[in-house]
Parts: C-alpha cells; structure tokens; sequence
C-alpha cells in the first residue's frame, strides 16, 4: 500500500500545480505509475489475498471483498478517465481544471480505498497465511514484474 500511497500524494501535488505542471513530462509519467501500482494491487488481492481469505472464511468474507472488488473497478475505470483527461489537456481539449479535479478524485479515493481495506485486512494476514500459503504469497511475488521496474520481486 506504501507505493500507492506515495504514488497518490504525487498526483495531488501535480493536481495543485496546475496549470504548469501539465507542460512537462511528470505528469504522464506519474499518472503511468500510479496506474501501474494501482493494476500491481488489485492483482495481487484478485489472486492471492481474495482465494485466500474465501478459502479461510467462506461467506464470511464475501460481503467485503465484494465491496473490495467493486471498489476496485471503480477506482480502475477512473485512472482509465484520468490518463484520457491527460491526453486531452495535452492536445488542449480540455482544461487543466478538469484535470485537476481528476487527480484529486482519484488520488483520495484510492487513498480512502486503501485505508479502509488496511483496516480490515491487515489484523487477519497473520491468520491467514498457513506456511503453504506464505509459500503461494512468495511465488506470486516472484513471478510477477514490478511495477516500476518491470523486474521481477524477491
């Protein structure tokens, strides 16, 4: 969560340097790793927290990690929006205030995502992971890139 935290507040300070920070190259590149950071972890709650916890918990996880999935969708399409926007304040169709908005909505709700879900999946890992799930945790990290770096984990 650190990463996207991090990436986060980058987009609010590009948001309140609007509207000179949309003319230089920060702005599509920190939209890019937000993005990145942002696919980096709805895929690893899809395939490994989620099964993990539906396995352990069965119903009793349903309601939220249905709520965990929409919001993550939610928060998808919204980058989605956010990298259009981009494109557009660069080719001057739309305004940078546009933009600005942008950066904000999506910056704080992935923000609000992110605390919420630390809240309530954070005091159960312990108890979720058996050492054979920590062993399927360390190969999904293994094996998929880095977001930033494009190299692989561990």
């Amino acid at each position: 969560h650190v990463l996207q935290l991090e990436a986060g507040r980058g987009l609010l300070a590009l948001a309140d340097g609007l509207p000179n920070a949309a003319k230089h190259h920060v702005a599509p590149r920190l939209i890019r790793i937000f993005a990145d950071a942002w696919a980096g972890h709805v895929c690893f709650h899809e395939q490994v927290m989620y099964p993990l916890l539906k396995r352990r918990y069965g119903d009793q996880q349903y309601e939220r990690i249905a709520i965990f999935e929409r919001q993550h969708a939610d928060i998808s399409f919204a980058n989605d929006e956010l990298a259009e926007t981009l494109r557009m304040v660069e080719i001057g169709t739309v305004g940078s205030d546009a933009l600005a908005y942008l950066l904000r909505n999506v910056a704080e709700r992935q923000r609000d995502h992110l605390e919420t879900e630390h809240a309530f999946f954070l005091p159960t890992i312990p108890e979720v992971l058996f050492p054979i799930e920590r062993k399927t945790y360390l190969e999904w990290v293994a094996s998929n890139p880095c977001p930033l770096t494009n190299e692989k984990f561990g």
